[in-house]
């Protein structure tokens, strides 16, 4: 299970190899990150999957 801190730290490491943050609906505690590659390919980063429903609050 990864962190928001690990989540964080990986998208520092994607945007500079060219991935642009589409979407991020937050979550202290669990949820997930949309992005594109350099040519347009939608991938995502997730955290906290594995904390059940409450994770997200």
């Amino acid at each position: 299970m990864e962190t928001r801190e690990d989540v964080e730290r990986a998208q520092r490491e994607v945007e500079a190899l060219g991935a642009t943050l589409v979407h991020d609906p937050g979550g202290a505690r669990a949820g997930f990150r949309v992005f594109t590659d350099p040519v347009g390919h939608p991938f995502c980063l997730c955290y906290g999957q594995g904390l059940g429903p409450e994770a997200a609050a």
